[in-house]
């Protein structure tokens, strides 16, 4: 499976890893026997709450943190021997990373390509290119400190992207953005797809269902799931698509018609088939209770997917 470090060619799977496992000198065990597969060209999402191990998985991928046991190739290359290969060849967003808030987005851009080997004339060409992916060739010539929070974050993704690198890291890039913000980013990312393949984190389950190919959900250190959203929403299916949202308790006799969780309040059923639908509207409406027919959602997934681990 490994290349030569000279190679230019890029393997179909951009990151593959086994028995993935790390823990930190204080005992805590971040990993527990990973294994994940990330194809060249695609939005690869790392799902999971806070604590879940996804900072230190991309961490390890990254090259910045070494792994206790376990196989990872990153572009073809054996991460444990090929590090130098592997860092010509990717980019990353910490999740702590700061722009300086004194340079412009411009400066930032253009030194970071500069400082990686390009030419000025190439580096000016990408750096142009990249913020205008990012929407901000209007603020090229601003201090980042006079800039928005959700436009700070796009000038460190610029940075990135302008690499035009392989494979891109992402550690929860939309965290603490206003919802036009993290829009705005999510569309430099989707169109950056194909160019390059996106490895990100995040907690958020719109984000990862918006613009992700895959997601991989973590939790405790382990992998419960991976699929595209819809593959990981069908798990929590009985049948159809759908589920029933009841503002109250279940009306008695309908305990057989689909899987039931009840919080809040409020009663959600997963119906069996359509006809067990129209019976739970009748018996809800009969009993004065409230109903509604939503779409199953990733959210959904991924409480599902946590029970069903016995967490």
């Amino acid at each position: 499976m490994g290349v030569s470090c000279e190679s230019g060619n890029v393997p179909e799977y951009v990151v593959s890893a086994a028995g993935l496992s790390k823990t930190y000198r204080n005992g805590i065990q971040a990993l527990k026997g990973i294994a994940l597969s990330v194809k060249q060209g695609e939005i690869f999402c790392l799902l999971g709450p806070n604590g879940a191990g996804k900072t230190t998985t991309l961490r390890i991928f990254s090259t910045q943190l070494e792994p206790d046991k376990g196989d990872v190739w990153i572009l073809g290359f054996n991460l444990r021997t090929k590090r130098k290969c592997i860092r010509k060849r990717i980019a990353c967003v910490p999740q702590e990373a700061m722009p300086d808030p004194e340079l412009t987005a411009w400066d930032h851009v253009f030194y970071y390509l500069f400082a990686r080997g390009l030419s000025v004339l190439e580096a000016r060409k990408r750096a142009r290119w990249a913020l205008e992916a990012a929407q901000l060739w209007d603020h090229r010539n601003t201090p980042t400190a006079q800039l928005s929070g959700g436009m700070r974050k796009r000038v460190l993704v610029a940075m990135v992207i302008a690499t035009r690198a392989s494979l891109i890291f992402l550690d929860e890039p939309s965290a603490g953005l206003d919802p036009l913000s993290r829009r705005a980013l999510w569309q430099v990312l989707y169109e950056l797809k194909g160019e390059s393949s996106i490895f990100l984190t995040t907690h958020a389950m719109d984000e990862a269902e918006a613009i992700s190919d895959m997601i991989a959900v973590l939790y405790q250190g382990r992998v419960l799931a991976v699929g595209t959203p819809r593959e990981l929403k069908e798990q929590v299916l009985v049948s159809g698509d759908h589920k029933l949202v009841l503002e109250g308790p279940l009306p008695p006799g309908c305990e057989e018609l689909g899987r039931v969780e009840a919080y809040g309040g409020k009663t959600i059923v997963y119906p069996k088939d359509e006809g067990a639908i129209q019976l739970l509207v009748e018996h809800s409406l009969k009993a004065g209770v409230r109903v509604a027919i939503q779409p199953v959602t990733l959210e959904d997934a991924f409480i599902y997917l946590v029970s069903e681990a016995g967490a």
